[in-house]
Parts: structure tokens; C-alpha cells; sequence
């Protein structure tokens, strides 16, 4: 009877080497004969002990093996546990240095039939012999104690047996595997890995190594035996598993050594961990994945947490599906042929955990707009299933949870643009080094501010230059200076000549004096009433007394600081007191301001009312002086005329200042320019040499940086310029502006484009024309770099489409902080085999014993290459292929090497073979490929 485990290869504590009660040599349980209770203890502590598979063990005799099991399975006829028939030996010859013989098992398959394994013991001819003519005893004849332990067999003899039982065929390990398993110590009693042995004895132990199909030993020898080139000839050798056990021979053994390791006092036995089914086909994997079907360790060697691995699915209330599918740990793979429920199961888990991200990211990979038309499959919704729902049950018993769903070509929904790469790259490089992180958003932050700087000088030098322009054309409309002040001498040596009214020259020449204080009072009282209108406009509703005095209230002033870079990813606590700062500065800031706007205001009121009293004092002091005055109109006119050009000369002479002040403006913004330029090249090679100090790996992948233009920014900027005629920027008709000659010169850029030497296209700003091209810089593009192959930076990818999918697997994988379970729907499609070969399935390999992962693939290496745990076969109801219960959907699940011969009278489709002949039958990938799946599960 073939058993089904639903869950396909787990990770089982195994023992394979527990010597049976009354094992011929060394036997401390007690005599089964005198005691009957001895065979109940015995099967008791195997059935209490969480060693789920044992190899029971005698020397030169398997008699008590059938007596045990068929007690132990009289006493727990529920127990699955696995019982592997062991028949221990010694070889004739020794090889290591102690002289001690070879110990080797012979593990039959325990489906035999009893009748030929006796055969086989008694075809097993001993060096031991009787009679007259030296006739060897076989091994059902040994009898005595002094017989068993003296009993040796050589190599030929158990060949001869093999073959005499098995038939010739069975001399070839393929076939003889199907009966039983050659494992040899390589402990103390048997070879000793790593050329321990005696010089001349080695090339014999290596016959014995190639002879045997397994090895007893301590984990330090595993690496050893994995090596298929370490026999002393150029030979190569299969990598051979190592198993240990108990080696038990009594209770007190057997309570202290099952399932345990233990190192103490000499005594060092490990436990044995083996990913398979509890079946004889199961052990048989070992051989084809040594390395990864085996470990000895004390705890299970599985790297996940419970909370991140789905235990079971369930449909409650979806008459279309199976109320329950379990999954393994490791790799599960979901195969059918087409629209047999494959996808929908996936989605339908990825919906179950996470509705929103599920529709999100089906959206993005289909480019359907409308989130109302995404679902578990083609011409379904979510809205249309919403009532089958389907739950999700963790490990763990946890609530909630997440998974990476990869719809079927979401691998490719990565862009093949560079620049949209480092994008993608981004997230998951800055997760795996932080210090890059902060260097590139310092970087970035500063860089902004240097932007900013750029921009903020161009536009201050255009402004500039156009008041100069403007300033200039204001003093030209003035006159001359000279001339005017000439003017001015002209009119005073009038007034001087003009005597009338009494009045003296000294009288003319303090009249004159009191006009132009007057004056300048007047024009003082018209600049302090011109800043109280300004006030007044901004806060018109916080005048608040009768004299028109400005006092704003507080709360008036609003202050807001911002911190570069953010503070985000700062630690809670820190950010808090940052933040507390932040607000209260503010507020005193705020404070402040108001404080000297209310000062300045109540001095404004002052000075005007000052200056208003300036005006009648002098005017009443002197209004005998101007009163006579306005008697004489003549001088009076002349001296108001005098008043006029001294003002158009301080005019003039501000004008000047004026103009001198912008062109000093200009020659800082130029400064500020060429600063900025500097700057950010030197920000830019100093993030380089940060990014380049280390390696920066994830993976397989080796992550890069390159710095340059991006061609689209060029073009941006050609189209501002009129590129039909030729200047200093544009040498030849149609050619690129020439941005660098324009950075390394920036004044006369600037100068040739405001003069129009340099000319803009309609529709375009002379200032953003500027501020485009000093904006032209090299950009920090991130590239990755597996086997040799790029992807990303400023070129196209060299990747072949195995390598890009393996790149964007490692990208989504790697942006997630916590290993949950992947959900990839067919990974395989428009990828060549030999991508998937070389590159997904490796990654798989890898990649399942960090995180649990369900796939859905039609590709037999992804199944087979990748030794999946457990595979699903998906199947939907019809006519030619039934599903049992008449359900839409019916899904088988197992292990690879659950095989069951094709019934013919089933009226199910899955329930008709095994997982093996299911994967046979569906899975695509031609003669090659079933070629290789034959060779590696012995379909013979």
C-alpha cells in the first residue's frame, strides 16, 4: 500500500541505526523469549519518540525485524511511522589504521515480501565455513555467538547474493536501489574520510565509497562525502549523503539518544533530518539531493518563522472549490493543464491575505484602469466571488499577515528604461546599506539647495540687468549733471543781483537755506506716510487707536522652519525633541517679528509727527523771512527752480548708485553661479568615491553607480534655443547647445542670451532658456551587475530574459524587510530553458529555504530542477476529467516521489495516480526534460 502525505517532503527526524531487542551481538534489552514485555517497551518508546522513521537493525540476521513491526503495528495500527529493514555486516578487510573492519548496512526496502529477503540471507554466503569441503555458511544458517560475531563477508559475496535474489540487472546501483541501499561506516569501524586510512589501503577504500550509496558518519565528514572528486584517482564519484543514528542496543541507549544529539564522554551522535516522504521512495531523493534532502543538527533545519509560513487554505462557503488544501514549508508548486484552477487558487491566496496590494498590483501588470475589473480569473471580478471566500490560515494561529504576489508577467511590468531601474533599485539598495542611504540623501539635499541657488541667480541677474537696462535709460532721460549744476550757478548769481522788498543778499542767501529745509522736510514727511500706507495695506485690519499707529496683534506673523533632509527615518524619540524645537523656535521667532513690527510702526508715528512739527516751527520762525518772500515772486520762482535740478542731481546721483549697486548684484549672482556649479560637481564625485568605497552586493547581484547626462534633458533644451543661426554656443546649424562651454563662462552666457546674440525660440523665457541649460548636470544612476551582465545606469541591458526576471525576482524579494511567502504565477513564460535552468531554478533552490513559495508554472525544471516539496496538480471538472464530488475545482497535492501506478477503472482524474505520473503527464518541456525527470526519480 502506496502512503500519500498531503504535505510532500518534510523536514523528519529519522534514526537509522537502532539495533532490534535481541540483536545478536551486544544486545542489553533482555531476552524477547524470556520476557514478553521487552518487545511492548521497545515499540513503546519508538511510538512515544518524535523520530517519525527508523532503521531496525541486527547483525547477520533480520528475523526480529518482522516479528517487531508486526508487533509494533498490533499495538498503534494508526502510527505512520516508518520501519526500514537493516542488515548489518563486516567486511573481511580492514582500512584504517586500527585494523578494525568495515561495517557496512544493507537497507531493504520494506515493501518486500519477507520471502525475499530470507532469500536473499540465505544466497549471503559468510566466510565462515563447515563441513569437510569448507562450504561457507550463509547467513540464515549462522546459529551461535561465537558465530555471529566472528561472521565477515567480502564485497563479492554481496554482490553474489544481489544478484541471485534480484536478478543480474539489479548489479547496476539504478536498479539495485528499488531493493536496497548500500551504506558504509565512515566512523571508527569503516573508512575514514579525507585519506585517514593507511597509504597503501586508499585506492580500497575508494572501491568501497563507489560500491556503497550512503555513508554513516559524524556531520564534520559531510562536506567530504559531498565532494564527487574525492577519490585518489581523477575519477569523479557521486556526492553521497551522510546519515548517523542512535546506534542504540539497550533502553537506557534508546531514552537517551533517540532524536538527540549528543557530544559528551566519546559519545557523539547526531540528529538526523531528512526532507522526504516517511516511504522508502522518499529515503531514495537522498541520493539525488544529498546536500539539500539532509543535515544533521539538533534543531530542524528549516530558516522561517511560523508566522511567515500559510499552513492551510479553506474555502467555507465556495461550492467551487475543496473545503481544504495544505501547504508545505518550502516550495509548492501548482501544475494543470490550462484553465484548470491553477491561477485563481494563487490570487484567490494573495486576495485572502491582502485585498488591496492584490488588486493594486493586478492593475499594474494588466494595465486595466478600473480596480472593478481585476479578479481571481479571466471573466471574473472580485465582486463576483466575494461571497466564496477564501481564508488563510497561518503556522502560527496569527492573524493578519503579507505576501509578494507576482501575477502572471509580473516580472515584467520592470521597466526596460535605465533610468526608471534605478528607481526599483533604489528602495532595496538603501535598505541593504544605510550608509548609502544617508549619503545619497545628503547628496540630494544639497544638490537641491544648489539647484535652488542656480536658479535663484540666474533669475536675480536677468532681473538685475533688466533694471540696469532700465536705470540707464532713466539717467540718459535725466541730462547731464554738469550742465544742470552749471544751471544752478546761473540762477543763484540771478537771485544775488536782484535787490527788492528790503531784502539783503544775506537775507536771499537764509531764505534759500529755509525753502530747501522745508523742501527736504516735506519730502522726508512723504517717504515715512508712503511706509505707513505700506503697513496699513498689509495689516489693515490691526489698527487699532485713533492716531492711525499700526499695532498688529500676536498670532498675527505665521513662521515656518523647514529641517533638510527630512526626519522621517530618524528614531521616534529623536525626532520628537527635533520637532519641539522646531515648533517653539518658531513661535518665538514669530514673536519677535511682530514685536519689531510694532516697534517700527510706533517709531514711524513719531518721526511723522515730528517731522510735521519740523515743518511749522521752521515755517513760524521764519515766516517774516518767507512772508516777505511771497512778496518778491521772482526770487521765489527762482529758488523753487534751484530746488528742482539740485533734485534731479541727487537724482542722478542715486540713479547712479542705483545702477552700481544691480551691477554689483550681478558680479555676486555670478559668484553664487559659479559656486554652485562647482559644488555640485564635487557633491556628485564625493557620493561616487562614498558608493564605490565597498562592495555593494545582494545576492548574486552586484549593485553600481554611474554618473551622467540624460540625452532627453539636451533635447529639453535645444528646443528653447533658435539653433538656425550660429554663435558662440551653437558652432554649426542644428547643432546641440553647448551647455559646458556655457557652465565654464557663465557671465557672458548669460550676457549673449539677454543681448540676443543668443537666441530663444517664441514661446520660451530667456531666464528658464538659462536656467535649463545651467541645470544640465550628470545624475546618479544605480545599475546592477549579475554575471557579468549589466542592467540599468545609461545603457541598455546586456541581461538575457532569465537574468532580468531573476534581477526583478531579487529586487521584489529583497524591498520586503520580513521573509513572507512569495506567490508567483508562472515565472517561466517567454523565457528560453536554458534561462530557467541556469537562473530561476537556482534562485528557487535558494530562495525556499529563506521563505515559503507557491508557484504556478506548467515548466517541468521549475517543479523538478528545483526538487519542489510539495506540487498541487489542479484539475476542473468536465466531462473527460471528473473531479470527485463533481467540484468546479479539485486540487491532489504530495511529493515528488508519491508515485502510484495509473488505474484505469478510476473515474476521478487525480485520484487515478500519483504525483509523479501527474507531473509526467502535465508538465511541458520535451524529451529532454522528461529524460532528466526519469533519471533523477528512477522511472524506469
Amino acid at each position: 500500500m502506496t502512503i500519500h502525505f498531503e504535505r510532500g517532503s518534510e523536514w523528519r527526524k529519522w534514526d537509522l541505526h537502532v539495533h532490534l531487542p535481541g540483536t545478536k551481538l551486544n544486545n542489553g534489552y533482555g531476552s524477547i523469549k524470556q520476557n514478553s514485555n521487552v518487545l511492548d517497551r521497545f515499540c513503546t518508546i519508538l511510538h512515544n519518540s518524535d523520530v517519525q522513521a527508523f532503521r531496525l537493525t541486527d547483525y547477520f540476521s533480520l528475523d526480529t525485524f518482522f516479528l517487531a513491526t508486526k508487533h509494533y503495528r498490533s499495538l498503534f495500527p494508526k502510527d505512520d511511522k516508518l520501519f526500514i529493514p537493516n542488515l548489518e555486516l563486516r567486511l573481511t578487510t580492514a582500512v584504517n589504521r586500527s585494523g578494525e573492519v568495515i561495517n557496512i548496512h544493507l537497507l531493504f526496502n520494506p515493501n518486500l515480501e519477507q520471502v525475499k529477503i530470507n532469500n536473499f540471507m540465505h544466497a549471503l554466503r559468510t566466510s565462515e565455513t563447515i563441513g569437510p569441503d569448507s562450504r561457507s555458511v550463509s547467513c540464515d544458517e549462522l546459529d551461535t555467538p561465537e558465530q555471529f560475531k566472528k561472521a565477515t563477508v567480502d564485497k563479492k559475496a554481496i554482490e553474489a547474493a544481489i544478484k541471485d535474489t534480484f536478478g543480474p540487472n539489479a548489479l547496476v546501483p539504478e536498479h539495485r536501489q528499488q531493493y536496497l541501499l548500500v551504506v558504509v561506516s565512515a566512523k571508527g569501524d569503516g573508512i575514514r574520510p579525507g585519506g585517514a586510512g593507511i597509504e597503501r589501503k586508499k585506492l580500497l577504500t575508494d572501491e568501497i565509497d563507489k560500491f556503497s550509496d550512503a555513508v554513516f558518519a559524524n556531520e564534520s565528514s559531510r562536506d567530504y562525502f559531498l565532494d564527487v572528486t574525492r577519490l585518489e584517482t581523477d575519477e569523479n564519484v557521486k556526492a553521497k549523503p551522510v546519515f548517523d543514528g542512535s546506534d542504540a542496543h539497550n533502553f537506557d541507549d534508546l531514552n537517551k539518544r533517540l532524536g538527540k544529539s549528543i557530544n559528551t564522554g566519546g559519545d557523539h551522535r547526531n540528529v538526523l533530518w531528512i526532507k522526504a516522504d516517511l516511504t522508502y521512495s522518499g529515503l531514495l531523493q537522498t541520493l539525488v539531493e544529498p546536500e539539500d534532502r539532509v543535515a544533521l543538527q539538533p534543531n530542524e533545519p528549516d530558516e522561517k518563522h511560523t508566522y511567515h509560513i500559510i499552513d492551510t487554505i479553506t474555502f467555507p462557503s465556495n461550492s467551487n472549490f475543496p473545503e481544504k488544501i495544505v501547504l508545505n514549508k518550502n516550495l509548492n508548486s501548482i501544475i494543470g493543464s490550462r484553465s484548470s484552477g491553477k491561477s485563481a487558487l494563487l490570487a484567490h491566496i494573495a486576495y485572502a491575505v491582502d485585498p488591496d496590494s492584490t488588486v493594486a498590483t493586478q492593475l499594474k501588470v494588466s494595465n486595466i484602469p478600473d480596480k472593478n475589473q481585476v479578479g481571481p480569473a479571466a471573466g471574473y471580478t472580485w465582486d463576483d466571488v466575494k461571497n466564496g471566500s477564501c481564508h488563510v490560515e497561518w503556522l502560527s494561529g496569527s492573524v493578519g499577515g503579507r505576501v509578494i504576489y507576482i501575477p502572471q508577467n509580473g516580472l515584467y511590468s520592470l521597466s526596460e528604461k535605465p533610468k526608471e531601474i534605478t528607481s526599483k533599485i533604489r528602495p532595496v539598495l538603501f535598505n541593504k546599506y544605510p550608509e548609502v542611504k544617508a549619503a545619497y540623501e545628503y547628496y540630494e539635499s544639497r544638490n537641491k539647495q544648489t539647484e535652488n541657488i542656480i536658479e535663484t541667480s540666474i533669475k536675480s541677474w536677468f532681473s538685475n540687468s533688466e533694471l540696469i537696462k532700465q536705470e540707464e535709460n532713466n539717467l540718459r532721460n535725466c541730462g547731464d549733471s554738469k550742465a544742470i549744476s552749471e544751471e544752478i550757478s546761473g540762477l543763484h548769481n540771478k537771485i544775488s543781483s536782484i535787490q527788492s522788498n528790503g531784502l539783503s543778499s544775506d537775507d536771499l542767501k537764509k531764505l534759500q537755506n529755509v525753502l530747501k529745509e522745508v523742501a527736504d522736510l516735506k519730502s522726508t514727511s512723504e517717504e515715512l506716510d508712503k511706509n505707513r500706507k505700506i503697513l496699513t495695506s498689509v495689516f489693515p485690519k490691526d489698527i487699532s487707536n485713533n492716531q492711525n499707529v499700526v499695532q498688529i496683534q500676536p498670532g498675527t506673523i505665521a513662521v515656518h522652519i523647514e529641517i533638510e533632509p527630512e526626519l522621517t527615518d530618524l528614531p521616534v524619540d529623536l525626532v520628537s525633541k527635533i520637532t519641539d524645537l522646531q515648533t517653539s523656535t518658531a513661535k518665538k521667532l514669530a514673536s519677535q517679528i511682530e514685536q519689531i513690527i510694532n516697534q517700527y510702526a510706533s517709531k514711524l508715528e513719531i518721526d511723522i509727527q515730528e517731522t510735521k512739527s519740523q515743518i511749522k516751527s521752521i515755517q513760524k520762525t521764519n515766516s517774516e523771512l518767507i512772508n516777505k518772500d511771497k512778496e518778491n515772486k521772482e526770487i521765489s520762482c527762482i529758488s523753487e527752480k534751484i530746488t528742482t535740478l539740485e533734485k534731479n542731481i541727487k537724482n542722478i546721483e542715486d540713479i547712479k548708485e542705483k545702477i552700481k549697486s544691480y551691477y554689483n548684484k550681478n558680479a555676486n549672482s555670478i559668484k553664487s553661479l559659479t559656486r554652485a556649479l562647482v559644488t555640485r560637481r564635487e557633491l556628485i564625485s564625493s557620493f561616487e568615491n562614498q558608493f564605490n568605497s565597498a562592495s555593494r552586493e545582494l545576492e548574486e547581484l552586484t549593485f553600481t553607480v554611474e554618473t551622467g547626462i540624460d540625452p532627453s534633458s539636451i533635447e529639453q533644451a535645444n528646443r528653447e534655443f533658435n539653433r538656425r543661426s550660429n554663435n558662440d554656443y551653437i558652432q554649426h546649424r542644428g547643432d546641440d547647445i553647448d551647455y559646458i562651454k556655457a557652465q565654464d563662462e557663465p557671465e557672458a552666457f548669460l550676457k549673449s542670451l539677454f543681448n540676443n546674440s543668443l537666441e530663444v525660440n517664441k514661446g520660451y523665457e530667456k531666464v528658464n532658456a538659462a536656467i535649463d541649460v545651467f541645470k544640465l548636470s550628470d545624475e546618479i544612476r544605480f545599475g546592477a551587475i549579475l554575471d557579468n551582465d549589466h542592467i540599468g545606469g545609461f545603457e541598455k541591458s546586456s541581461m538575457t530574459p532569465g537574468k532580468q526576471a531573476l534581477f526583478a525576482l531579487t529586487l521584489i524579494l529583497s524591498d520586503s524587510d520580513e521573509p513572507w511567502p512569495l506567490l508567483i504565477d508562472q515565472p517561466e513564460d517567454d523565457l528560453d530553458s536554458r534561462s530557467i535552468y541556469n537562473t530561476i531554478v537556482p534562485y528557487l533552490v535558494k530562495s525556499k529555504k529563506k521563505r515559503q513559495i507557491i508557484m504556478v508554472t506548467h515548466n517541468a525544471n521549475l517543479v523538478i530542477g528545483a526538487d519542489s516539496e510539495e506540487v498541487i496538480v489542479a484539475n476542473r471538472h468536465g466531462e473527460d476529467r471528473k473531479n470527485a464530488n463533481h467540484k468546479l475545482f479539485s486540487y491532489l497535492s504530495g511529493s515528488l516521489e508519491y508515485s502510484k501506478p495509473n488505474d484505469v477503472n478510476c473515474q476521478t482524474v487525480l485520484e487515478k495516480c500519483g504525483i509523479r505520473e501527474h507531473a509526467c503527464e502535465i508538465l511541458d518541456g520535451g524529451a529532454e526534460a522528461f529524460q532528466k525527470r526519469e533519471e533523477k526519480y528512477k522511472l524506469i
